[in-house]
């Protein structure tokens, strides 16, 4: 838990940064997109008789004007002309929001969002309501899932509401609203799907190890878009389940965040910051993943106690495509009391105070990783917020 020193410390450079950042306000999201509903093709219980829901938004699919602008916009995905991005086809709002391109599995499904525009030079998160195919006599063991996006994703996070909570009763598939991660809108009671940073990203998960979700299961896509382009975009995800054989799957992987919020870089310096966490439960650790936004530079992880305290495990040192570490010896048995120290290097090139935050103008330093229970079907969440680690502890 975060000392009540530490909280104030954070909420006045939170402050600092706010009152300092040349960024837009919080994205916000009043008009998502047109009532094309989520997309459930290749599973079972999804028929052409089955209810359609009565779309709970308005039908205009643009960005409004609480959307937040960001300063000098880019104007294409080369960063030099007002053209549109050229691997890209000339996107018409009013044809609707284009599908995203991803085949659906053989042995399995796709859900998709209805998504939304996002328009020129703003930076926008929400989360959207899409409901699992089946009813919940059906199960899914999942080896394998991958998610596509269209192009300007900052990054999704997908979890799935607990079947029967109060969290699922909140929910309304096909509804969208403003958040800055997928609990804020509808509660807790969530377990973890999927997240990514890359137009397309997957992954294919240990032998007997995956992810078991239900029909009629309620998930929420938690979208983060940032639009450089002087053109409205598109916004939509597709999300396939590459289904196991029934009783394959012995430990469910449970995904934890090491978190780092107190750390500041001035306007054209470059700072670095290292903290730590500890694992609650023994756990099988089988990978790693990196979060930081564009002044993110080389991120280095070491053990933090145990036999192997201070040994180095991984550096990254790309912010976007060097973010997935997957131990090379197979997944490695942490006692518990054991953990990860991890440090964060930046180079402050913008003219505004950089601090943790949410919009794609602030910055984050965050330990990924995915974990099970060495001996039994589940394991408790093991995420923490890191404290502090000092040049001798590296």
């Amino acid at each position: 838990m975060m000392r009540p020193a530490m909280r104030l410390l954070l909420l006045l450079l939170l402050s600092l940064a706010l009152s300092c950042s040349s960024a837009a306000d919080d994205p916000t999201v009043e008009d998502p997109a047109p009532p094309d509903h989520a997309a459930t093709d290749g599973a079972p219980g999804d028929t052409a008789d089955d209810p359609v829901v009565d779309d709970p938004v308005p039908d205009d699919p643009g960005t409004t004007a609480d959307d937040p602008v960001l300063d000098d916009p880019i104007a294409t995905g080369d960063a030099t002309t007002g053209d549109d991005p050229p691997d890209d086809p000339p996107w018409d709002p009013a044809d609707g929001i284009p599908p995203v391109d991803l085949a659906v599995p053989e042995n399995g499904f796709q859900v998709t969002t209805k998504g939304r525009w996002i328009k020129p030079g703003t930076d926008v998160e929400f989360c959207e309501v899409v409901q699992l195919p089946g009813g919940p006599d059906d199960v899914y063991e999942a080896r394998r899932l991958e998610v596509a996006m269209h192009k300007f994703s900052h990054h999704v996070i997908i979890k799935a509401a607990i079947p029967g909570s109060a969290t699922e009763s909140l929910m309304e598939p096909g509804t969208q609203v403003p958040c800055i991660r997928p609990q804020d809108p509808f509660g807790e009671d969530m377990v973890d799907v999927f997240g990514a940073q890359q137009p397309y990203h997957e992954v294919i998960f240990p032998e007997k190890v995956g992810r078991v979700f239900y029909g009629g299961q309620k998930l929420v896509f938690d979208f983060h878009y940032y639009n450089p382009t002087l053109e409205e975009i598109p916004a939509r995800h597709a999300l396939n389940f590459h289904l196991a054989e029934e009783g394959e799957i012995e430990h469910i992987i449970s995904t934890f965040g090491f978190y780092n919020f107190t750390f500041l870089v001035m306007p054209g310096q470059t700072a670095s910051t290292a903290a730590q966490c500890t694992f609650d439960d023994d756990v099988m650790l089988w990978s790693l993943t990196r979060h930081t936004h564009q002044w993110g530079k080389n991120f280095h992880v070491w053990w933090s106690g145990g036999d192997n305290d201070g040994e180095h495990i991984w550096t990254s040192e790309d912010w976007e495509h060097d973010v997935d570490y997957v131990l090379p010896d197979g997944p490695i048995l942490v006692p518990k009391g054991v953990g990860l120290r991890f440090q964060c290097e930046f180079d402050n090139t913008s003219d505004h105070l950089l601090t943790f935050g949410v919009s794609a103008s602030d910055e984050m330093c965050i330990l990924f990783g995915m974990v099970w229970s060495p001996d039994g079907l589940t394991v408790p969440d093991q995420s923490c917020t890191a404290s502090p680690a000092t040049s001798e502890d590296l």
